[in-house]
């Protein structure tokens, strides 16, 4: 029963081709083809702008990128806009010397901020390991 379904289907299939081509194409096709480059232009130079596209567009999408991220994370989280940073300098334990680390020390204001490992920095700077040892165990 199959077999009389497929061969009836493929019976019904005209043998002729689907597509003709039209009369003479071939005929007069190298008299068109040489009129069409004829009356084309020929292609100029690339413009300014083909030249630099694609990097006209990178520009644009990281300037799109910093407008959508960074602009709405500037006002979720205010904190970390540079406008809200103290413009204290971190201070450097190399130039420090006797008397402004004291002062340092014995101000409140400054007592906050300097922590202990600065401190063992600072004293492991300024003392050998011998009289670090003596300071300790004493």
């Amino acid at each position: 029963m199959e077999k009389e379904s497929q061969n009836k289907f493929w019976s019904e299939i005209p043998k002729e081709a689907p597509f003709n081509v039209p009369e003479h194409y071939f005929e007069d096709f190298e008299s068109r083809l040489q009129y069409r480059m004829q009356t084309k232009p020929a292609t100029s130079k690339p413009k300014f702008i083909q030249l630099f596209k694609p990097m006209i567009g990178l520009a644009a999408s990281f300037l799109l990128v910093f407008v959508l991220v960074y602009y709405p994370m500037k006002y979720v989280f205010p904190s970390l806009s540079a406008e809200n940073t103290t413009t204290e300098a971190p201070v450097s334990l190399e130039s420090l010397n006797e008397d402004d680390f004291y002062d340092m020390l014995s101000e409140d204001l400054h007592t906050d901020s300097l922590k202990q490992e600065e401190i063992v920095d600072y004293l492991a700077l300024e003392m050998s390991d011998y009289e670090l040892n003596l300071a300790m165990n004493n």
